[in-house]
């Protein structure tokens, strides 16, 4: 299992690639914490394009 950090999260939204792969493998278990899921809420929130990046965190977080 990898425990996702709000680092790791927003590396999978930038592109980065090792992180990426390690995401998109289906034979790992990966989760996060309330507080990361806390913190990408919130960094959405000072975004200039808020609604379009909290589409992108709530499909993130439904997807593990």
């Amino acid at each position: 299992m990898y425990l996702f950090d709000t680092n790791h999260c927003s590396a999978v939204f930038t592109g980065n690639l090792k992180i990426h792969q390690r995401f998109t493998d289906p034979s790992l278990d990966i989760a996060t914490t309330v507080i990361t899921m806390g913190e990408l809420i919130l960094m959405a929130e000072k975004s200039a394009r808020y609604d379009e990046n909290l589409k992108t965190i709530n499909g993130f977080l439904a997807s593990i």
